[in-house]
């Protein structure tokens, strides 16, 4: 695939692997669907830019994969699947993101509202972060996000629903807020054998979140990075709780 832009709507059938050589864009207005089982591999710093919609929708046994084309991958390879300011909505569903994240994260949304949905995803092997987002509030559903350089999921000025996801083993924190403006709805998060914080969150999102297991990061605690709690609640016993002193 040689790049350019994609100016009308139709699909890339499970032919054979698909090999991106060049940035691709999905214009406004179209949508690509990519059909289980298929297989994207990037043959270098390349980038998916969706501006329309993306349907890559695999299924349990029939996935859709986005990988490097190295014999041995390495993290950060190709750059992302970058959503900017998509006009539509795209859903990712079983897929298999790895190698990616040359910059910011492997799968970055911005100013992309909540017309994304990620469900059943694996995300992971990032030069970067997991998932980035900016100005964005995806549904984040079942999704294993490991073994990534930076955060298993960045945010800033976004607000996402996460429920039943994993994150392990990433180099930064499970899951990083920039400050008291992101407020993401936690549900059955595990955070495990990461390499900073468990996870930086604001007081309201520590607040309304529920189900949490967080063990064997180094070191095992959650930040709180101030903020206003707008409404009653607890901070359960998850592991203690850092105030630090700019807030």
């Amino acid at each position: 695939v040689v790049g350019g832009s994609i100016t009308s709507s139709g699909t890339w059938p499970n032919w054979a692997p698909y090999l991106i050589l060049t940035d691709t864009t999905i214009a406004a207005g179209n949508t690509l669907t990519i059909e289980p089982g298929s297989q994207v591999m990037f043959g270098g710093n390349y980038e998916l830019v969706v501006g329309g919609a993306l349907k890559a929708e695999g299924t349990p046994t029939s996935p859709i994969t986005f990988t490097s084309n190295q014999t041995s991958p390495t993290p950060g390879y190709w750059k992302r699947i970058y959503f900017s300011s998509p006009n539509a909505s795209s859903n990712l569903t079983y897929c298999d993101l790895s190698y990616g994240g040359s910059s910011n994260g492997i799968l970055q949304l911005a100013s992309a509202a909540n017309k994304v949905a990620i469900a059943n995803c694996t995300i992971r092997s990032s030069g970067t972060a997991g998932i980035y987002l900016y100005n964005s509030s995806p549904t984040i559903t079942s999704c294993n996000i490991s073994n990534n350089t930076g955060d298993g999921i960045y945010l800033s000025w976004s607000s996402p629903v996460i429920t039943d996801c994993t994150m392990n083993a990433n180099g930064g924190r499970g899951i990083y807020s920039t400050g008291s403006d992101s407020i993401p709805t936690l549900t059955n998060v595990s955070v495990t054998n990461g390499s900073s914080y468990a996870l930086r969150l604001s007081a309201q999102a520590l607040v309304q979140a529920s189900g949490i297991t967080v063990s064997g990061n180094s070191p095992n605690q959650i930040e709180v990075v101030g903020g206003t709690i707008s409404s009653s609640g607890t901070w359960p016993n998850w592991a203690p709780y850092l105030i630090p002193v700019s807030y």
